[in-house]
């Protein structure tokens, strides 16, 4: 499954949005509170349901304003065929509405849970979600291990990232590595250095000028 587009009616933060996803690999990012974990959690809870307030743990994201506009909708890509899940608020996670976008036909939440199972909220965040504590962790993976980890989820062209950070790290470290036959950023910092020394020389040589010259004129 590759999502494609999100539609927020109402969650949390996030009135009337839309956001679109046009790569295999996307970033959702911004600073503390901006509504980044709104996003991921608006994406779980269309996918297999709103819960509870018992059952939410941080809250659930129910708009307080526009509480009749609870939910939204996900397009996705599954088996080279489009698809559009539609949950807002309702009974039992909220009412569904799936369709076949290429076919432009309605069909249901059976044929839904045929397509997402046997995969549940509970393996999805196993696999697909990390919070803080996990992020500390990957940290600390070795290259090998964060590679296992990436494969194991499934991102498309993982090898083809690891060819690119590769390739990256080798750019960045002929331009600033302390070593190596050409450390070109060094080699500018240094004539940069020679030229701003040059410059201070010349401008206190022409201060000793200008002061030569004044007291020669004062004792003519």
């Amino acid at each position: 499954m590759t999502i494609d587009y999100l539609k927020i009616y109402g969650y949390g933060k996030w009135i009337d949005t839309e956001i679109s996803f046009n790569q295999s690999l996307e970033m959702i990012y911004g600073p503390n509170e901006a509504g980044k974990s709104t996003i991921i959690d608006f994406i779980i809870s269309v996918l297999f349901g709103f819960q509870s307030k018992r059952q939410a743990i941080h809250g659930q994201y129910i708009p307080k304003n526009h509480q009749d506009m609870y939910g939204g909708e996900i397009i996705f890509r599954y088996k080279g065929r489009r698809y559009r899940l539609i949950r807002t608020k309702g009974p039992k996670g909220g009412t569904v509405r799936f369709f076949d976008e290429d076919q432009h036909t309605e069909l249901s939440e059976d044929d839904y849970q045929k397509i997402i199972s046997p995969l549940d909220r509970n393996a999805y965040q196993q696999l697909f979600y990390f919070d803080g504590e996990d992020q500390q962790a990957a940290y600390q993976m070795s290259e090998d291990e964060l590679r296992t980890r990436i494969q194991q989820i499934g991102i498309t062209n993982s090898n083809q990232w690891f060819g690119l950070q590769k390739e990256l790290e080798k750019q960045a470290k002929s331009i600033y590595s302390e070593r190596g036959r050409k450390p070109e950023l060094n080699l500018q910092l240094k004539r940069y250095q020679e030229l701003e020394d040059k410059v201070q020389s010349a401008r206190q040589d022409y201060l000793n000028f200008q002061t030569l010259k004044k007291e020669a004129v004062n004792t003519s």
